[in-house]
């Protein structure tokens, strides 16, 4: 498993936190944590189902805007 960091924007009100967290499920990941001071989601994947990529598109499509911070291959989730 791999771990990606994204720095998220516009992310305010919980539902916010929520859609993102629903339509990155549906893509497969693992795990997903968000952390409201720093504005930073923690998602765990799979690289063999979701991309980074991915991830990030499917996020812009449901009109929020992230980027990479740092990511974490083959961690021991």
């Amino acid at each position: 498993m791999s771990t990606v960091y994204l720095r998220c924007k516009g992310v305010y009100p919980a539902g916010c936190v929520t859609a993102i967290e629903h339509v990155l499920y549906r893509q497969g990941i693992t795990h997903f944590e968000y952390d409201v001071e720093n504005k930073h989601a923690k998602v765990v994947f799979e690289e063999e189902t979701v991309t980074v990529e991915q991830m990030l598109k499917k996020i812009r499509e449901i009109g929020y805007d992230a980027e990479v911070a740092g990511i974490d291959e083959k961690d021991e989730w």
